[in-house]
């Protein structure tokens, strides 16, 4: 007796987007599977995202639809909610942080654009942000005149917290959120060589620490170890 096997499952899937791919994420939401929002990176100041998502029986990846986006976004994220108890909100950087809600995975709409650069009307680019997976309503950001800024996205446009300024001589800034600790990383990353540790509860530096100077290399972005809660 011979027993039939099951029929062989695709491995790869591709999707080819209409321009050059700067930005990515990974939806985490258990009822959205294989669901990515992609950034464009085109030299001018209209850019869009789209919202991909892997059809499971056609075996390809379909566009769900999207936005306009001014500038490239530098970063995108899905807010950190696995199991759906919150909106579907999608957080861009670029010239601003602006938080998208999407609904049904059909259309989506600017919740808010949150700035905190209020005495001009210039803006600071944001390098890098993160999303808190512990507590999803706070979000920091990175600005390219080296501050980190942590927001409570529940109050909208109340920063949560002082703005945390960085050594003058400090470049690129990129942030990242302790995922067991509710405190907040920064790095920079052009000039200072420096690693960052902020305490968000004492509002101090918890560490710091610097490379060598040059000629050794520059920092590039870290991660963290998250099974490491110490």
């Amino acid at each position: 007796m011979t027993t039939e096997s099951a029929p062989k499952r695709k491995e790869i899937y591709t999707y080819q987007a209409p321009w050059l791919i700067y930005g990515m994420n990974w939806s985490v939401r258990a009822d959205q599977r294989f669901r990515l929002a992609i950034g464009s990176f085109e030299e001018e100041y209209s850019n869009s995202v789209r919202i991909i998502q892997l059809d499971e029986e056609a075996h390809q990846f379909v566009d769900n639809g999207g936005f306009e986006h001014p500038y490239p976004t530098t970063k995108i994220m899905w807010i950190p909610d696995a199991t759906g108890a919150r909106r579907d909100l999608l957080a861009t950087t670029g010239d601003y942080l602006r938080l998208w809600n999407v609904n049904d995975n059909k259309s989506v709409r600017l919740e808010c654009l949150l700035n905190n650069n209020k005495n001009t009307e210039f803006c600071a680019p944001l390098t890098s942000f993160d999303w808190n997976e512990q507590d999803p309503n706070i979000i920091g950001t990175c600005s390219i005149d080296t501050t980190c800024t942590i927001w409570d996205i529940s109050k909208m446009q109340v920063p949560h917290g002082d703005v945390l300024p960085q050594p003058p001589t400090a470049g690129r800034v990129q942030e990242g959120c302790r995922k067991g600790a509710r405190r907040v990383q920064g790095e920079s990353q052009v000039t200072k060589r420096a690693l960052v540790l902020w305490g968000r509860r004492t509002n101090t530096v918890q560490a710091c620490v610097c490379d060598p100077p040059p000629p050794h290399s520059l920092l590039l972005p870290s991660g963290e170890n998250a099974a490491d809660r110490a």
